[in-house]
C-alpha cells in the first residue's frame, strides 16, 4: 500500500533540499538526469588500477529512484542539512532523537542502527553516523557527536573513504579518517 503517489526524489526535494536550502543538491536516477550546472561541476569518479595508479572509473550504471543512493551534493549543502536537522527544521526533536537511537531487536537487545543512522558509543560518547559507497566511484562519511554539536562530513570521488564496515556493526573508529577526527576531537573535548 502506498502512502503517496509522489516519486521518492520529489519528496526528498520537497521535504529536505528546499527546507534546508540545499541549492547544490539533487537526486539522480535513470529517469531523472542531473541539472546541467550540477552535472558540469560533478567530480568524475576515479579508482586505483591493478598497478596502484589513479585512473578514471568507467561510466556508472543508472540507479533506480529509491533511498539507497542517488543524491548528488556538496559538503556545504550537507552542512546545511546537518544544521537544519539539528535545529528541528526538517523533523521534530523527538523524531530526531528516535532516529538516532539504537533500535531494539526482538530479543530486547539494542542494535547498532537507528532509523537511517549507525549508533554507537566511543570513549563514553554517543556517535551517530552514516557512510556511502558506490564501489570504484564515490564514498562518503557523515559522523556526528550529538552532545558536542560536532559533525564531520567527507565526500570523495573514489571509494577511498570506505573501510569495509559490516552492515550489522557500528565501527566508525575503524575508518582512518574517523580515527584522526576522533583522536584530535577527544583531546580537546571532554564529556
Amino acid at each position: 500500500m502506498a502512502a503517496t503517489h509522489d516519486q521518492f526524489s520529489s519528496l526528498v526535494d520537497k521535504y529536505i533540499f528546499r527546507p534546508a536550502k540545499m541549492t547544490r543538491s539533487a537526486r539522480r536516477y535513470r529517469d531523472l538526469p542531473l541539472p546541467a550546472d550540477l552535472a558540469r561541476d560533478l567530480a568524475p569518479p576515479h579508482q586505483l588500477d591493478e598497478s596502484g595508479k589513479i585512473v578514471r572509473s568507467p561510466d556508472l550504471e543508472p540507479q533506480g529512484d529509491g533511498a539507497a543512493g542517488g543524491v548528488v551534493t556538496t559538503v556545504q549543502d550537507l552542512a546545511k542539512f546537518d544544521l537544519a536537522l539539528d535545529r528541528g527544521e526538517l523533523i521534530s526533536t523527538a523524531s530526531r532523537e528516535r532516529m538516532m537511537s539504537p533500535t531494539i531487536s526482538t530479543d530486547g537487545k539494542p542494535l547498532p542502527y537507528g532509523l537511517g543512522w549507525f549508533v554507537q558509543e566511543y570513549q563514553g560518547r554517543k556517535l551517530v553516523w552514516h557512510s556511502g559507497l558506490w564501489e570504484k566511484a564515490y564514498s562518503a562519511l557523515y559522523l556526528k557527536v550529538p552532545d558536542q554539536s560536532v559533525t564531520l562530513i567527507l565526500l570523495a570521488n573514489s571509494d577511498g573513504l570506505w573501510w569495509n564496515n559490516a552492515l550489522d556493526k557500528a565501527e566508525v573508529e575503524k575508518s582512518r579518517f574517523a580515527q584522526l577526527f576522533l583522536r584530535d576531537w577527544t583531546r580537546t573535548a571532554q564529556p
